[in-house]
């Protein structure tokens, strides 16, 4: 601290749009998230079928990159309400519920991508929408994220659940124009606007 500078602690920022990528490397980053999309059949999370989700992910970076952290899925297109389904990290009845609650529009659906921005060392975090809990471990290579919500809903909340060190690191949107997150303690909750 200099003389005649008053006292102040250091102040968290908020989150905050980062410089769109290049377009070689805007096109490279959508080739992994492609690719680790591909990969996950034989995971716990299942796949939509490929027409469909290669659709979805096509929607959410294109509208995401306008600046949207989510993007709304057509309730009135049945496959596109299957795909984004398949997505949810729920248990089968679960997605059974959503289901049912989209189809009598008491619930609708969006999705984002979400990634690890700093170091991909075990962060978790925890997505809680429309009263359904979806637990997320994070990587640097983007994932598809579907959440349900109640319609007039304002926002989703993303809670820090696990740190793999140095604090838990979360973007989501899409590649091209990311919302970053502040660096998260575990226990600490932040809200992102729906559309």
């Amino acid at each position: 601290m200099n003389p005649g500078e008053p006292d102040s602690a250091p102040q968290l920022i908020g989150p905050r749009l980062l410089p769109s990528a290049s377009g070689i490397a805007g096109l490279a980053i959508l080739c992994v998230v492609l690719l680790m999309l591909s990969g996950e059949a034989g995971r716990t999370i299942p796949t939509a079928p490929a027409g469909s989700s290669e659709e979805l992910l096509r929607t959410s970076i294109a509208t995401a990159s306008a600046g949207d952290a989510f993007v709304p899925i057509d309730v009135e297109d049945g496959d596109r309400v299957n795909a984004a389904i398949a997505y949810l990290r729920l248990t089968e009845p679960d997605k059974r519920r959503v289901h049912d609650a989209v189809a009598q529009r008491r619930l609708r659906l969006a999705m984002t991508l979400l990634w690890d921005w700093a170091d991909e060392d075990g962060d978790v975090v925890r997505v809680s929408s429309g009263g359904f809990i979806q637990d997320v471990p994070i990587t640097k290579a983007p994932q598809l994220v579907v959440v349900p919500f109640e319609a007039g809903a304002g926002s989703v909340v993303v809670s820090a659940i696990a740190d793999g060190g140095g604090g838990i690191t979360v973007a989501l949107g899409a590649p091209a124009a990311p919302m970053r997150l502040r660096i998260l303690l575990p226990g600490e909750s932040v809200q992102v606007g729906l559309p």
